[in-house]
């Protein structure tokens, strides 16, 4: 009986470890013409992680996608500027746990230098 929990235990532990990844995603939102959508995200966790961020439409098409290496305690955003009225959403995709990071789509209306929504991912 020893023989066969060790041998089981030898066949579990030279299985592969299972990567644990991790997708937040924001609340859809309405941008105006010639106003800027912004999804950013921070790295809160212990080591730098690479992150997949994409913008998506109301249908859930990719209008971009960057995929970058944040640092522990940095940044990464992209963004854009709306022709015409548009609806939008961001999704955040990195391997590791979801509170290894914040992330959030802001969006300011035309002519203003700070957000007037912000929707956080989960």
């Amino acid at each position: 009986m020893r023989k066969r929990l060790f041998t089981l235990a030898v066949v579990l532990a030279s299985l592969p470890t299972i990567a644990h990844a991790a997708t937040l995603t924001t609340d859809f939102g309405l941008v105006q013409n010639t106003g800027v959508l912004l999804c950013d995200v921070i790295n809160v966790g212990k080591k730098p992680l690479d992150i997949t961020i994409e913008r998506l439409d109301a249908a859930g098409a990719i209008k971009q996608t960057a995929t970058v290496s944040v640092a522990v305690g940095e940044r990464s955003t992209i963004t854009e500027v709306a022709n015409g009225n548009i609806g939008r959403y961001c999704r955040f995709s990195f391997a590791g746990p979801g509170k290894n990071v914040r992330a959030s789509m802001c969006i300011a209306p035309p002519q203003t230098a700070s957000c007037a929504v912000v929707n956080s991912a989960r």
